[in-house]
């Protein structure tokens, strides 16, 4: 099986995903919609949000032929199946790969455990551990990191949550742990 991206129409990606479990089986078709947690300030308070990675995008992983083609475009709120001149076209595995180890079994991206010393930054655990390569740039305020993925054919950057710990700001004690 491989993955297809459809556009949709922007906050109706859970209705066509319902949709499409209406039309395909769970062995016939995987539908995801990945999204990612993230700390957000609402009237003064820090709230985690789940906000969906890719707006308007919901990925299928399916044997597509032109029965299942077909029967998609019946779908409401359904744009377009992405393709690159063909009618359908496979999202490449190399992208998907760096999203599958960035998301967990449901699809969302969770935190990561930073630690901030002078000018390096050392991911500790969680979906970013060895993909430090990926980092732009981090937002102390905010909590996030913002990473350069690849997805469909285009380099996209996208703001991911973490647990941030300054090292300059840690004694001696707890640096021999960390």
């Amino acid at each position: 099986m491989d993955w297809y991206s459809l556009f949709v129409t922007t906050e109706k990606e859970e209705y066509v995903s319902k949709w499409l479990k209406f039309y395909f089986s769970d062995q016939e078709m995987l539908v995801l919609i990945p999204k990612r947690k993230l700390i957000e300030r609402r009237q003064g308070k820090r709230q985690l949000v789940l906000k969906k990675l890719f707006p308007g995008y919901v990925l299928l992983k399916t044997e597509m032929d032109f029965k299942k083609y077909y029967t998609l475009k019946k779908v409401p709120h359904l744009i377009k199946i992405v393709h690159s001149g063909e009618y359908f076209t496979k999202i490449p595995e190399r992208e998907m790969s760096l999203l599958i180890q960035l998301m967990d079994q449901k699809g969302i991206v969770d935190f990561s455990k930073v630690y901030l010393t002078d000018s390096k930054i050392v991911i500790k655990s969680g979906p970013l551990v060895g993909m430090e390569g990926l980092i732009k740039a981090v937002d102390r305020r905010k909590m996030r990191i913002k990473i350069i993925v690849h997805f469909m054919g285009l380099a996209r950057e996208i703001d991911v949550g973490i647990e941030m710990f300054d090292l300059n700001s840690v004694n001696d004690v707890e640096r021999s742990i960390i």
